[in-house]
């Protein structure tokens, strides 16, 4: 059987490899923090396979790489999502066409990711229903990415 090991804060665990490798251990977290971020360490370790002690040593790598955050501490710690980026911008509802807010705000904040995930982003800023239940009360509507 084959194993991966993975080095944390100098010390070294033993993971049983299910072919996963790191990033896929990444993703699966990042996944499991987005549905919900309570109880992570030990979702994750059962999900693949791994103590929950190597569990938390990717979960701490997360947060050394900014892309999660989190309150508390031990079994009680929360993790969400970080925000990579934030926004806030108020548009005049006159002349306010769907792709505007892709143009004006949106698309400048994704255009380094790849065009899939630009795409999505592409839609749920133009989607003409979205825009008219979100727009639609607004004297000057805001908008936050």
């Amino acid at each position: 059987m084959s194993y991966l090991r993975r080095h944390y804060g100098g010390s070294a665990y033993t993971i049983q490899s299910m072919n996963i490798d790191r990033d896929s251990i990444r993703a699966r977290a990042l996944s499991l923090i987005a549905e919900d971020g309570h109880r992570v360490g030990g979702r994750l370790a059962r999900a693949v396979g791994m103590s929950r002690q190597v569990a938390n040593g990717y979960l701490q790598a997360l947060l050394q790489d900014g892309l999660v955050e989190a309150e508390g501490t031990t079994r009680a710690r929360v993790y969400r999502l970080k925000a990579l980026a934030c926004e806030t911008r108020s548009l005049p509802r006159e002349g306010l066409g769907e792709d505007v807010v892709w143009r004006a705000v949106v698309a400048p904040l994704v255009a380094d990711l790849s065009e899939n995930v630009r795409n999505i982003w592409h839609y749920g800023a133009t989607d003409s229903r979205l825009n008219r239940t979100t727009f639609a009360t607004a004297m000057r509507p805001a908008v936050r990415t």
